[in-house]
C-alpha cells in the first residue's frame, strides 16, 4: 500500500482488494492517510490456503486457456486429497517425495512429466505469494528430477508382447485397439463409442484429451474384420472396449494401465509402459515405409516435425530404404536426351 501524490495536487492510495491492486482518489493527505489506515486493518492476519485452494485461487484470478485448467484439475485428481487439501506452509520436502512416488508409482509416468507436474503447482505458489495470499512459496530450492531421453518411446518390444500373450481376452482387444487407432492407452480408448467408428468406410474419430482436438484415422483391415462382429453386437453409444467383467475401463482409463501392470507383475516382466503401444504403432508404420506425414496424421500430430523427433530411429530406418530407389544415371543414353 502507498500514497503518492499527483499533478494536480490530489492523492492517490494504491491497495490490495481480493488480491488486485487498486487505487482510490482524495482531495487532502488527511484523507488519504484515514483510508490508507482503514484498508490495513481488512488484511488477513493469518494467511494460509490449501493446495487446492491456491491454485483454484490461480486460475479464477488469471488468464488460462481451457486446456490449462483441464491440465491443472487432472493433477489434483492425481496427487490425491492427501496433498490438495494441505496448508500451503506446511508443505516440506517429504510432501515433494510423496507427490513424486505417487505420479511415478500410481500413474506410471516419467521424470519428466512429473517435473511438469510439480512446476504446475510451483507456479501456482508463486503467483499466491506475489499476490500476498500466502507467505511461502515451498518447494523452490529443491533441484527436478533428472530428465530422461525418451527411452519410454522405443520400449522392450519383446517384453511388451510376452505380457500382451498372458493378458485377458478383454485386455488384448483394448491394446489391439490402440495400435490399430494409434491412441494413448488411457482416457482415448476408455471412452471411444462404436459410434465414433465407421467400419464401412474404414475411419474413426478420435477426440484427443490431452490436445483438446479431434483426429481422424484410418481402420487397418484386420482391425475392422475382428470388430464387425463386436459391433453387429453392440449399440452405438456402447463403448469399443469393454473389461473383463463387461463394464467400462472407467473415465480416465486409469483401470486399463493398473490392468496391463498387474499382468506384468503377475509373469516377473519388469516395467513394461502401456503407452509402448502407440510407439510401437508408429515405428512399425514408418519402418514398413509410410509417409511421415501420413503417420502424423495417424498419431494426430499437429506438427509432422513432431513425429521425426520422437520416432528418429525410425525415419532413419526409412530414409534409408528411400535412397535404395533412387535410380542411377544411365551412361548409355545417347546425347537425344531419352532416359534420366
Amino acid at each position: 500500500m502507498s500514497i503518492s501524490r499527483r499533478n494536480d495536487g490530489r492523492y492517490i492510495v494504491k491497495y490490495k482488494d481480493g488480491g488486485r491492486w487498486l487505487q482510490k482518489t482524495f482531495r487532502s493527505l488527511q484523507d488519504a492517510e484515514a483510508f490508507e489506515g482503514k484498508v490495513s486493518y481488512d488484511e488477513p492476519e493469518n494467511k494460509r490456503l490449501t493446495v487446492s485452494e491456491a491454485v483454484v485461487l490461480f486460475l479464477s484470478r488469471t488468464k488460462h486457456v481451457q486446456k490449462t485448467q483441464q491440465t491443472y484439475a487432472r493433477m489434483l485428481e492425481r496427487i490425491g486429497d492427501e496433498i490438495s487439501t494441505k496448508y500451503v506452509d506446511m508443505l516440506d520436502r517429504r510432501d515433494l517425495e510423496n507427490v513424486r512416488r505417487i505420479l511415478r508409482d500410481e500413474w506410471h509416468l516419467t521424470n519428466n512429466c512429473i517435473n511438469r507436474h510439480v512446476g504446475y503447482l510451483k507456479a501456482a505458489f508463486r503467483w499466491c505469494a506475489a499476490e500476498d495470499f500466502i507467505d511461502v512459496t515451498p518447494w523452490t530450492k529443491y533441484r527436478d528430477l533428472p530428465e530422461e531421453q525418451h527411452k519410454h518411446l522405443c520400449g522392450d518390444f519383446d517384453d511388451f508382447r510376452r505380457v500382451y500373450a498372458a493378458a485377458n481376452p478383454a485386455l488384448q482387444w483394448a491394446v489391439r485397439t490402440c495400435l490399430a487407432l494409434c491412441l494413448r492407452p488411457g482416457k482415448e480408448v476408455a471412452s471411444l463409442l462404436w459410434k465414433d467408428i465407421d467400419l464401412n468406410h474404414g475411419r474413426a474419430r478420435v477426440w484427443m484429451y490431452k490436445v483438446s482436438a479431434e483426429k481422424v484415422v484410418a481402420l487397418p483391415h484386420w482391425w475392422i474384420d475382428e470388430a464387425r462382429p463386436r459391433r453387429e453386437a453392440s449399440s452405438p453409444e456402447e463403448y469399443v472396449c469393454l473389461n473383463a467383467h463387461g463394464y467400462p475401463w472407467g473415465s480416465l482409463g486409469k483401470h486399463l494401465s493398473k490392468s496391463w501392470y498387474k499382468t506384468a507383475k503377475r509373469i516377473h516382466v519388469r516395467h513394461v509402459p502401456l503407452y509402448t503401444v502407440r510407439h510401437m504403432a508408429a515405428s512399425l508404420m514408418l519402418e514398413a515405409g509410410a509417409d511421415v506425414a501420413a503417420v502424423a496424421a495417424q498419431l494426430g500430430h499437429k506438427n509432422v516435425a513432431t513425429t521425426g523427433t520422437y520416432y528418429l530411429h525410425a525415419v532413419a530406418g526409412a530414409q534409408e530404404r528411400a535412397a535404395q530407389d533412387i535410380p542411377a544415371i544411365d551412361t548409355s543414353f545417347g546425347a537425344d536426351g531419352a532416359g534420366l
